[in-house]
């Protein structure tokens, strides 16, 4: 094990393609990278699907390599029947019956698998579109949701419209503080209990009012493996579940790094683990961030007290 001299210098090598640049005019590479990784994956329409409609759907060809959704799916499977004290009904749904969320939360450490997630080029490409270079896990859970016996009064809702912004008052910023990276598991459609959400609603910049975009409100349908992208502004609920069996995925919400986020990844995640992953998860789990220090003090170096020149910072 390096001394912490040695392992600073180790990040800030790391670090170099993330730093702040030192003139105005360089404030465009991290745009330049970002939309690189765009056109490399052939992202272009997925860009102006997140601009004009607030969320967008990446095909399971597109979204990862071959296998990943099987290892994600089974491993997310075994974590649930870890929690629950029991297998999940895929057949009948059961077994998760009028459940919305789930206490499924916090999964990282508990599968390579969970952590590899994070890192699938794809996501990155989107997440630092929206978010910038610099942002963070803010929290990760997986949904298990079987058939629903009641909705929302006036609604075939069961989840609400709200905002993944539920930490911001608004008016919100324009550009996306929060982002959420969602990989759908199973049959995604309405009769699926889908995710709901309002196209363009990213648009107005603030919550919803009770009651408000019901009406507008159109259902998520893809296919196994997909990932589903949406910026933080975007209303969004879910529909009732009609159909026997189960609607999983598993996903995250992102945010950037000077708003503090509900899993404390950077504490938790040990040295092991960040070395068996590329230098990107270590950033995701917050590893450049400066805040919340204790009596040391905080570190001062260039990769971690530099600026936020734009959004794509």
């Amino acid at each position: 094990m390096g001394t912490a001299s040695d392992n600073l210098a180790k990040r800030q090598e790391e670090n170099k393609p993330y730093r702040a640049e030192g003139s105005p005019a360089g404030a465009a590479q991290p745009m330049d990278r970002i939309w690189e990784a765009i056109r490399k994956h052939e992202l272009e329409s997925h860009i102006a699907d997140l601009e004009t409609h607030g969320l967008t759907i990446i095909p399971p060809e597109k979204a990862a390599p071959d296998g990943f959704i099987e290892r994600l799916k089974a491993a997310t499977l075994r974590f649930i029947e870890k929690q629950d004290g029991r297998a999940p009904d895929l057949e009948k749904g059961e077994s998760h019956r009028n459940q919305i969320l789930g206490d499924y939360h916090y999964m990282v450490l508990h599968d390579p698998v969970f952590q590899e997630m994070f890192c699938q080029p794809v996501a990155l490409a989107v997440l630092d579109y929206l978010l910038g270079e610099s942002s963070i896990i803010h929290a990760m859970s997986a949904l298990c949701k079987g058939p629903h016996d009641k909705t929302i009064p006036g609604s075939d809702l069961v989840l609400p419209l709200h905002s993944d912004n539920q930490l911001l008052p608004g008016p919100f910023h324009p550009y996306a503080e929060f982002c959420n990276l969602t990989w759908n598991l199973t049959e995604y459609s309405r009769e699926d209990g889908s995710l709901a959400y309002v196209p363009g609603s990213h648009k107005l910049c603030r919550h919803p009012l009770p009651g408000e975009g019901i009406a507008q409100a159109v259902p998520v349908e893809a296919a196994p493996g997909s990932l589903i992208c949406w910026h933080g502004n975007t209303w969004h609920g879910a529909f009732q579940r009609k159909k026997p069996g189960l609607r999983l995925s598993i996903g995250a919400i992102y945010s950037r790094p000077y708003i503090w986020p509900r899993h404390p990844l950077r504490e938790d995640v040990p040295q092991a683990v960040l070395d068996a992953n590329p230098p990107r998860f270590a950033r995701l789990c917050g590893k450049h961030v400066m805040t919340n220090w204790r009596e040391p003090g905080p570190t001062y170096s260039a990769d971690i007290i530099h600026a936020y020149p734009t959004q794509f910072h």
